[in-house]
């Protein structure tokens, strides 16, 4: 099993990757639907890619089983 690669990725990258818009990203953090950013500083976030790809996976999946 490949260990996947811890690795920080700012707000640009999680919504190009994601393709969600920033209000909505931080609307399903708010509901505790997506990774919650980790704060680097007073104006600095991150989220951790594997938590964001870990979610990506998880949305895939229900698709599926609809």
């Amino acid at each position: 099993m490949k260990v996947p690669e811890r690795r920080f990725i700012k707000i640009r990258r999680v919504l190009d990757k994601v393709g969600i818009s920033k209000s909505h990203l931080y609307a399903l953090v708010a509901k505790k639907q997506f990774p919650a950013p980790i704060k680097l500083g007073r104006r600095s976030s991150v989220w951790m890619e594997p938590e964001v790809d870990e979610w990506m996976d998880a949305a895939e999946s229900q698709r599926e089983e609809c």
